[in-house]
């Protein structure tokens, strides 16, 4: 059973990442890329609020203005840097927490 919970997990996060991901290039294909090219969602087209803030927290989005957001290239690639090892630390614990489980 905690096999399974475990596995609901890690595809609830991946569904979280595809749309993270769909979001990051939905701004990468209309240049919105700097404060001066910023554009609301609606114009972007993203209507997933719960990726964009997820992006926010983590300031790969930055707002400007009132509604308009654009893409911070340098967080991203900051982020994409120390994800491996964020994944690393998450997958040791959850086994470790499986092992000391059963």
């Amino acid at each position: 059973m905690t096999l399974y919970i475990l596995l609901a997990f890690v595809f609830a996060l991946e569904v979280m990442r595809i749309g993270r991901h769909r979001i990051v290039n939905k701004l990468l294909s209309t240049e919105t890329m700097s404060p001066q090219s910023a554009k609301p969602f609606k114009d972007v087209g993203i209507s997933d609020m719960f990726s964009a803030k997820i992006l926010l927290i983590s300031g790969i989005i930055k707002r400007v203005d009132n509604e308009k957001y654009y893409l911070d290239l340098s967080r991203k690639v900051q982020i994409e840097n120390i994800r491996p090892i964020i994944v690393l630390v998450v997958f040791s614990i959850g086994t470790l927490v499986y092992v000391l489980i059963r």
